[in-house]
């Protein structure tokens, strides 16, 4: 994965890639492998709020140990140290959070 995104980023291509873990992040390398082409937005949804919006029953389910390895039930979640923007998704209404969302990020970027 990460040799692919740095393919990208370096084709002057603008990406995004959803990981779950700061795991992904250390393992794409340190931030200075990126330039300043990297931002970490952290799409923040705590775990009563994924309870709340599980439409599936997987939360229950893995509560009820019928799913193992379960992010935030029984296999850790590891939130972001320093992220560029954080969008708190239980604040903020979808509109709010895409708004945020495009007025941190559109000046950063360089097309």
């Amino acid at each position: 994965m990460a040799e692919v995104a740095r393919l990208y980023a370096h084709s002057g291509l603008l990406f995004g890639l959803l990981h779950q873990s700061q795991r992904a992040i250390r393992n794409m390398g340190s931030r200075d492998n990126w330039g300043g082409d990297f931002l970490e937005i952290f799409v923040n949804a705590p775990l009563e709020e994924c309870e709340r919006r599980d439409v599936k029953g997987l939360y229950q389910k893995a509560r009820s140990g019928q799913i193992k390895g379960f992010t935030g039930i029984d296999s850790p979640y590891e939130m972001p140290l320093e992220p560029f923007l954080e969008i708190k998704t239980d604040e903020l209404s979808l509109a709010e959070g895409v708004e945020l969302l495009y007025q941190k990020t559109l000046p950063e970027i360089q097309l």
